[in-house]
């Protein structure tokens, strides 16, 4: 959450690893768009985590971002841009004073929402 609110106003990003849909990593990312509204790993930080997760035999369970000024649901873009249909997009708001999230699988564009326990 700490990496999410420090990007404010910009959306910020990153991954979550683990096994067996239990997170043991989680990896921030710079957004190199630095926009309010989309985000865009930045290339070799994204392939060095990549590197990490396959070196601990991890899987990469979510893609997370914010939405500084909207809700906790993915976007016409992130619904466009979404490359790992095998991992769960992790959105939290930043909107209100009490972020909110919500996690979704999205595959040709068409979101499922899931049930995600945050320990």
């Amino acid at each position: 959450m700490g990496h999410l609110q420090a990007c404010y106003p910009e959306e910020g990003c990153g991954m979550l690893s683990g096994r067996d849909g239990i997170v043991t990593a989680v990896y921030p990312i710079t957004n190199e768009l630095h926009s309010t509204t989309r985000f865009r790993f930045a290339p070799r930080e994204q392939a060095s985590i990549f590197m990490e997760i396959m070196s601990q035999s991890d899987d990469l369970l979510a893609i997370f971002h914010s939405h500084p000024h909207s809700a906790p649901y993915p976007s016409v873009t992130d619904r466009a841009e979404h490359a790992y249909p095998e991992a769960c997009a992790l959105i939290v708001s930043l909107s209100d004073s009490v972020p909110q999230w919500g996690g979704y699988m999205i595959s040709g564009g068409e979101v499922t929402s899931i049930d995600i326990l945050i320990l």
